[in-house]
């Protein structure tokens, strides 16, 4: 059996190409459709994007919990790419990131 492992690079040197963060940037449904846009505040690292302001938190919140939704496209430029949404209480603020499909 062969593992291929797709490299990560490409999405490390499109965002690392905007060389300015915070970066905004819309997260899409496994269809296609819009849900939020987004702050990227930091570089990401290996395979974590950190998402800083989302235009409607609420969006995500239905998303996530109401309808179970996990899987997101992070669409950068013209270019997109698959992740998995994961959020967490931090203090009395939720916290959302990204988890690279690898």
């Amino acid at each position: 059996m062969v593992s291929v492992r797709p490299d990560l690079a490409g999405i490390r040197q499109a965002l690392a190409a905007l060389q300015e963060f915070p970066a905004r940037v819309d997260l899409s449904d496994v269809d296609g459709h819009v849900l939020v846009e987004a702050d990227l505040p930091t570089p990401p690292t290996d395979s974590r994007v950190e998402l800083g302001d989302i235009d409607d938190p609420s969006v995500l919140m239905r998303y996530y919990f109401g309808q179970g939704g996990r899987d997101v496209t992070l669409v950068l430029g013209h270019q997109a790419y698959t992740a998995r949404l994961e959020t967490e209480w931090e203090g009395s603020n939720r916290h959302w990131w990204l988890t690279l499909r690898k």
